[in-house]
């Protein structure tokens, strides 16, 4: 049994944070036990943990959305301009960043008060910002940020204001995105969602996107480790 120690998120929160993978045959006696250096531990299993231990959270559930972009439609030319987003993180894209993180598990744990959501997805969208992949509608009220790797093309965040939604904002982002991410050689199309954000769920069902994996994502949190 090894539970892993991930420096960045250490670094990020302010006190250690470690990620074990489950699985059926995994002893809990023995995980509480490595488990006493730890303050929070992410637990992924790729199913349902069967009457898990009352030390563990369920925080949520991973789906994996992917699209082959050799078939992406050809459509009409959006009436929505989307185009990359340049200039310093403003406070409206902070807030769209965040938004974005409505179902994250770093939002929906409560045990999780010092900032560690808020530190998470600030720091996603300053990346994103210095790797230049992040657009935006021309009101601001939308953003989407994109990686590409072996022809890999990952949507990392987002989001449409919720005072923007239901004008088409989202769906120009997404093909906003795919059609970067095929000027940069990708082929292939990953997202993930939360299970539990059923919108998400739709809105990449309906835009041609099937589910290939799913996982479910647990916390250990060390209330003995507490300052």
């Amino acid at each position: 049994m090894i539970i892993q120690t991930l420096a960045f998120d250490s670094q990020l929160f302010g006190y250690p944070v470690g990620k074990f993978q489950a699985d059926k045959e995994t002893n809990w006696d023995s995980f509480l036990e490595k488990a006493k250096p730890y303050q929070l531990i992410y637990v992924f299993s790729d199913s349902e943990i069967p009457n898990p231990p009352d030390f563990l959270r369920f925080v949520n559930s991973k789906y994996v959305f992917g699209k082959k972009l050799t078939e992406v439609r050809k459509e009409k030319k959006a009436e929505l301009t989307i185009e990359p987003y340049s200039g310093a993180l403003s406070d409206k894209l902070l807030d769209l960043a965040l938004q974005s993180g409505e179902y994250s598990r770093f939002k929906t744990d409560p045990r999780l008060s010092s900032g560690e959501y808020e530190k998470l997805y600030r720091l996603w969208i300053e990346k994103a910002l210095l790797e230049d992949m992040v657009l935006v509608d021309s009101s601001h009220s939308g953003l989407v940020t994109l990686s590409v790797s072996d022809h890999i093309a990952s949507i990392g965040l987002i989001a449409v204001d919720v005072k923007g939604r239901g004008l088409g904002i989202g769906k120009a982002l997404l093909r906003a995105a795919e059609e970067k991410a095929i000027t940069l050689g990708a082929i292939d199309m990953k997202i993930s969602t939360q299970g539990e954000n059923r919108a998400a769920v739709q809105f990449y069902k309906v835009n041609d996107y099937q589910l290939m994996e799913s996982s479910m994502n647990y916390h250990f949190f060390n209330v003995n480790k507490l300052p």
